[in-house]
C-alpha cells in the first residue's frame, strides 16, 4: 500500500512541476505580447482595398486576419486563423476597432493577451499596405 502511495504521490508531483513550468513560461510570453506598443495607423486615404497582416507567438497564440478598408475606413475584419487557448472571447473586439476605426480599443476582460494578438496582426496587415 506504501509503494502505491508513494507512486501516486510522485506522480502528481511530477504533474504539478510540470504544470508550474507551464503557467511561468506562459505567463512570460503574456507579458512579452502585452507589452508591445500599438501605434495609431491612418487609413483615412487609403483606396478600396483588402489587406492581410498575421502575428504569432511561438506558436502558442496568434492570429491571421483580412481586413477590408473601404472609402478610408475599416468595414470588415475576418479571421483567417485564430489561436488563443481560453482567449476565444478576444474575437469580438473586432466590432469596437471597426465602430472606433481605431487599434487603440479596449481589450477584452479575461482575453487581454488574445485581445492583443488580434490588434497586433491587424496592425502588420496595415503596415503592409
Amino acid at each position: 500500500m506504501k509503494k502505491i502511495v508513494i507512486i501516486i504521490g510522485s506522480i502528481i508531483g511530477f504533474f504539478a512541476i510540470g504544470f508550474g513550468i507551464m503557467f511561468i513560461t506562459l505567463s512570460q510570453n503574456m507579458k512579452t505580447i502585452n507589452a508591445i506598443t500599438i501605434p495609431e495607423v491612418d487609413i483615412t486615404s487609403w483606396e478600396d482595398t483588402v489587406v492581410q497582416g498575421e502575428y504569432y507567438y511561438k506558436d502558442q497564440i496568434g492570429a491571421t486576419v483580412e481586413v477590408t478598408i473601404t472609402d478610408g475606413t475599416i468595414t470588415d475584419i475576418r479571421f483567417i486563423e485564430h489561436l488563443y487557448g481560453l482567449g476565444g472571447k478576444a474575437e469580438v473586439i473586432i466590432d469596437d476597432i471597426i465602430a472606433q476605426q481605431t487599434l487603440q480599443v479596449d481589450d477584452v476582460a479575461g482575453a487581454t493577451t488574445s485581445s492583443h494578438v488580434i490588434k497586433l496582426a491587424i496592425l502588420n496587415a496595415l503596415e503592409e499596405e
